[in-house]
């Protein structure tokens, strides 16, 4: 008793090794001290040694069969191991033994919350309060679960009775909030973390959850202030430094942004999230060149790629060349996104294809009209938000799917990781991010000959290039007006536009537009798709330094598609962004009549609008450099009668191009998919390949 009260007492004060001695000592002197067994396993399993901490609390279990209590503990220290079958079966096992211990079935509700399976856990809590166990935790813990269900009334009310118990519960303040903010009631949501804050300034959390009410009410510098409060009170509270870099790079701060991310990875290197969060930020900079932004996404790849390869297992698919595939999508963009735009008219025509089998895992718990109708074309639908990488790989193998694509790269929801486990013995990385994922483990890359002509990228890949038709279709909003006049005919001046996110303007991008409204010295520009419509004191701060006076630009904020379509009317010739350009909506300005004046780049995501333009047989609006490109627009501006005659001419020009003929790149992912397979049959490595299809792609133009 005295080693035990002695180890308890050096525990409380964090001395672990002297504890762990003191504990062993106790034991040591006799065996069935079932307190200190008890004790030291709890503790070797908050060290994380898993081991000793299983063998100490069964030891101690099996002293007294018939304790709840010490199920409940062995229960706990497998959950903690990841062996759930043995958790479940001891905390059932606790159950059986005290059917009204209320406790046994908070500690199962924890677990079930932990392992994220959210409906039994409100089952579990629900039992608890159904045997009179009015803890304010429980209750809290109940809303927990049932805000994931999406049941969000059910959970108000839950966190409403936890606060009843305890209102200084700062926790379920928080989550109130938390609730409150998913029903976008945002004034509500604000004044229940500010609360909790109140009751305890140290409560990291309150402040985290604040900062993202900041960024949904549009108050990025209130939001920046409160990332930046967590991590004055805990430098490792990881969320933190995605939100600052992603709330910097939306104030069209991206060095910053990129900035914030490796500070981060100082202090959270193995956090694969943050990571990739890095890399799409430095694919927007305009000092990174193309060498160093392939070799960080090498670097990403040495962090992770090997450890997650120890879970790689031999592939049993079946070598048989000519058989049906099962091809699997993994995404985190399967809803309203630009991404499933792209690809739903090639699995329209792929669902008639008896030689291929869809299935979708999809990464996110968003589900809307387009989720709805990408499951009406792909006949197997997995939401894998809640499986970890393990599981989703298993989820892979037992589906059998025989080629794996991702959808997402580095941007956000993507499971990269799951990847590098290599579920399946093809993988390959499409539309979601136009660079390369970094994996050895992914075999390929799609893209087409108009972003990489005679092999110009492949050294800045680690997949090897298919080269589709096209990347991929386009398929025009539903909310596109008809084509109207050229503004610059009646307005007597020419009018640029850009309509791309913040985050790809850059200092070097408003010098380069900035050219063009010095070489024309009555021309104006309309900046789209801002935060607000009010002028961006950034963006109006570098244009006051190239001499452009404010009077010259307008800005206009986010709105809705079909306003967002009408502002079009409004613009001459759109400006394209680098070095990251600009693809949906250089596709939605052709599609209303605007052409895009670029700059062929050195990267696939500079040659964005090279690669839309060149299909459409616009490559007198691809600049060589910057003395081109005034050139060119000053050709325009000089012409209007011509930049209407070609205002007109460009859903034609869509329509007949590759982009407008999702059968023709159908045609050519099927033919690709089965070359993979058959190489893979025959024991090939991978190799780039162009995709066959019968009626190939028209010459094409290189820049």
């Amino acid at each position: 008793m005295l080693y035990n009260n002695l180890a308890r007492a050096l525990q409380s004060q964090g001395h672990v090794s002297d504890a762990i001695a003191a504990y062993e000592q106790a034991i040591a002197i006799d065996g069935n001290f079932v307190q200190a067994l008890s004790n030291l396993g709890l503790l070797q399993c908050q060290e994380k040694n898993y081991a000793s901490a299983i063998a100490l609390c069964q030891r101690a279990q099996l002293l007294q069969p018939g304790d709840a209590q010490a199920c409940i503990q062995l229960a706990v220290v497998y959950g903690a191991a990841e062996e759930q079958d043995s958790a479940l079966l001891y905390f059932q096992r606790a159950i059986d033994l005290a059917p009204g211990s209320a406790l046994a079935y908070k500690q199962l509700g924890d677990y079930y919350n932990t392992i994220r399976r959210f409906a039994l856990a409100v089952e579990a809590y629900t039992g608890a309060t159904e045997r009179e166990l009015d803890d304010d935790d429980v209750y809290n813990n109940l809303g927990v679960a049932l805000q994931k269900l999406k049941r969000y009334d059910d959970a108000n009310a839950a966190y409403l009775r936890a606060l009843e118990i305890n209102p200084k519960n700062v926790s379920a303040i928080c989550n109130l909030g938390n609730v409150l903010l998913a029903q976008q009631k945002y004034e509500q949501a604000q004044t229940r973390y500010q609360a909790a804050i109140a009751l305890d300034p140290t409560f990291e959390r309150a402040h985290f959850a604040l900062g993202n009410c900041h960024v949904l009410t549009n108050a990025p510098t209130a939001a920046l202030e409160c990332y930046r409060a967590v991590l004055a009170l805990n430098p490792e509270y990881r969320d933190a430094y995605v939100n600052i870099g992603s709330t910097l790079s939306n104030l069209g701060q991206i060095d910053e942004a990129i900035e914030a991310c490796r500070a981060g990875l100082k202090v959270c290197p193995l956090w694969d999230t943050l990571f990739s969060n890095y890399l799409f930020l430095l694919s927007h900079s305009a000092d990174i060149d193309a060498t160093t932004l392939f070799e960080e996404h090498l670097r990403f790849s040495d962090t992770f790629e090997t450890h997650m390869a120890k879970n790689a297992k031999e592939h049993t698919n079946t070598r048989d060349a000519l058989r049906t595939l099962k091809v699997g999508l993994v995404s985190g963009d399967l809803h309203n996104h630009p991404v499933p735009h792209f690809i739903i008219p090639v699995l329209e025509n792929i669902r008639s294809d008896a030689g291929l089998s869809l299935y979708a895992y999809h990464n996110n718990a968003q589900d809307d009209h387009v989720s709805q109708r990408l499951r009406e074309v792909i006949p197997h639908w997995r939401q894998v938000e809640q499986m970890d990488d393990l599981e989703l790989a298993q989820q892979i193998r037992d589906d059998g799917i025989d080629i794996l694509i991702d959808l997402s790269g580095h941007t956000g929801k993507n499971r990269l990781l799951l990847f590098a486990s290599k579920p399946a013995p093809i993988q390959a990385s499409w539309i979601g991010y136009p660079l390369t994922t970094g994996l050895r483990a992914m075999d390929y890359y799609l893209t087409d000959p108009y972003f990489a002509p005679d092999g110009i990228l492949d050294s800045q890949f680690t997949e090897k290039l298919v080269l589709l038709p096209s990347c991929s279709p386009f398929l025009p909003s539903e909310y596109a007006s008809g084509i109207r006049p050229a503004p610059a005919l009646t307005n007597g001046y020419l009018t640029f536009g850009s309509f791309n996110r913040i985050t790809k303007i850059n200092r070097k991008v408003i010098a380069r537009w900035s050219m063009l409204l010095r070489a024309i010295p009555d021309a104006r520009m309309l900046l789209a798709a801002m935060p607000t419509s009010a002028p961006h004191p950034l963006i109006m701060r570098w244009f006051e330094e190239e001499g452009i006076a404010p009077e010259r630009l307008t800005f206009e904020g986010r709105t809705g598609i079909t306003q967002f379509m009408e502002m079009h009317h409004r613009v001459d010739i759109c400006l394209d962004t680098f070095p990251y350009g600009g693809g949906t909506t250089t596709f939605h300005a052709l599609w209303m009549g605007v052409p895009t004046l670029t700059t062929a780049g050195t990267t696939l995501p500079s040659r964005i609008g090279t690669s839309i333009l060149l299909q459409v047989g616009l490559e007198e609006f691809i600049a060589k450099d910057d003395d081109d490109y005034v050139r060119k627009a000053q050709a325009m501006a000089a012409n209007p009668m011509l930049l209407g005659a070609y205002r007109y001419s460009m859903r034609h020009r869509l329509e007949r191009s590759a982009m407008g003929n999702p059968e023709l790149i159908t045609e050519g992912l099927q033919n690709s998919l089965r070359i993979m397979w058959q190489r893979w049959c025959e024991g090939l490595p991978p190799v780039s390949f162009a995709a066959p299809v019968a009626v190939p792609n028209p010459p094409i133009g290189l820049a």
